[in-house]
């Protein structure tokens, strides 16, 4: 049974009144543009979640003029340019497939990191590739254009694996690199299509679920990984002028600060914190020369989120006892020695 995509009112254009409506309800999500038959733009928007709202306002003043360019694209039956086979690619084109490409392969390579590690490294080049790919595919097929997904994909796989085995970057500059390489080679293909055909649309509607099924599983795994990571790392509180010292994991001391009756605060008269290595082997995983360099160990995120945590709880028992700084926040004192430990290290 054929799946049916119905875009317009009966008169086969698009109302301004709904779509308007659907952008005030379901803006950030792009259910306006799943309205107006742009299903891939419409899940740009679900995976950046309307790019912080930033795109959805700018969609509030010019949507108008955009439900009015599409219903003349749909009154005109043969235009005369859409037999032109190759076409150039603008410069907003291609930022747009630069940031959502990286922001996509960024996504599948956190994901993997969190899965498998960074020991597998041909597994973290691929899926690296994929996430580039996919995001690199979905822009250049926004519109009238379109491109081929194996001019995309090749590039950007043997790129990502000359990037981590041959010249061993570093993840963000792989990504990056793996962008440049899919977007270059990827244009080249580009064509115009015919917007109004049912088979083509039909298609991209079925890709929008697939890929938003694909990002969403993404997004959770995320989330819970990053929680138990962060969750699960160990500190170690030295008390006052004694030799006492308190090892808990960040979750207990959380649970023990905020959600227990009565509740019990290990940062009070804390002299020191040590931070014990992580017990998660996708912190430890990986070549000595990622993780080491001119004989110092690199911080990564997790570390960086830990400690920005950690600061917010013992600045604000601090605050809390010391009435004269009133001017003052611990969520500001921990983002700004966040701060200075990601400039310094």
């Amino acid at each position: 049974m054929e799946t049916k995509f119905i875009a317009s009112n009966g008169n086969g254009e698009f109302d301004i009144l709904r779509t308007r409506l659907l952008l005030m309800f379901g803006g950030p999500l792009g259910f306006h543009l799943l309205y107006l038959r742009e299903p891939l733009e419409a899940y740009v928007y679900f995976a950046t979640f309307g790019l912080s709202l930033i795109a959805v306002f700018y969609d509030a003043i010019i949507l108008n003029s955009r439900v009015v360019a599409r219903n003349k694209e749909i009154n005109i039956g043969v235009i005369s340019d859409r037999n032109v086979k190759v076409v150039s690619t603008s410069i907003i084109r291609f930022i747009a497939q630069l940031l959502f490409g990286y922001w996509i392969g960024f996504l599948f390579c956190l994901v993997t990191v969190l899965i498998v590690g960074t020991g597998h490294r041909i597994v973290l080049a691929l899926f690296i590739a994929v996430g580039v790919s996919q995001g690199v595919y979905v822009v250049g097929n926004c519109r009238k254009q379109q491109r081929s997904l194996i001019y995309i994909a090749l590039p950007a796989v043997i790129s990502s694996l000359m990037a981590i085995l041959l010249f061993d970057l570093s993840l963000c500059r792989t990504i990056f690199f793996t962008a440049i390489s899919a977007i270059f080679v990827g244009n080249r293909s580009t064509q115009l299509r015919d917007i109004q055909r049912f088979s083509v649309m039909t298609y991209f509607v079925r890709l929008l679920r697939v890929l938003s099924l694909i990002h969403s599983v993404i997004v959770i795994i995320i989330l819970i990984g990053l929680t138990r990571v962060v969750l699960d790392r160990r500190i170690s509180v030295v008390k006052g002028n004694s030799y006492a010292r308190v090892s808990a994991s960040l979750g207990s001391v959380i649970q023990d600060k905020y959600f227990r009756v009565p509740s019990k605060d290990i940062f009070e008269n804390f002299s020191r914190i040590e931070y014990l290595p992580s017990q998660h082997s996708i912190l430890n995983t990986g070549t000595p020369r990622a993780y080491h360099q001119n004989g110092q160990e690199n911080f990564s995120v997790f570390d960086y989120l830990t400690v920005l945590i950690i600061d917010y709880m013992r600045y604000s028992t601090e605050l809390s006892k010391n009435t004269e700084k009133h001017g003052l926040s611990a969520l500001q004192l921990a983002a700004w020695r966040t701060f200075a430990l990601q400039v310094c290290y």
